[in-house]
């Protein structure tokens, strides 16, 4: 039997994390990433992510849908440009 699979999963798990890139400090609100945005005229799919994201994010992920939070992002965006 290899050494690897004789590891408790609680020594793997350590290790795993141990590797793993820090997490952010401090995640931005959805009012934080509406005004930042890009700079282009058009929001970019990656800012309107981030924004849904965070808009689930300050419900705590009850009700609405992804959809709603993309479209209410894209909205959000818009107003801003």
């Amino acid at each position: 039997m290899s050494r690897k699979s004789m590891e408790s999963p609680v020594k793997r798990i350590r290790k795993a994390m141990a590797s793993a890139p820090p997490a952010p400090r401090h995640r931005k609100s959805a009012a934080q990433i509406a005004m930042a945005g890009s700079t282009g005229d058009e929001s970019s799919h990656e800012d309107i992510a981030r924004l849904a994201y965070a808009l689930w994010e300050s419900r705590r992920g009850q009700g609405g849908s992804p959809d709603d939070d993309w479209h209410q992002a894209q909205e959000l965006l818009a107003k801003r440009g």
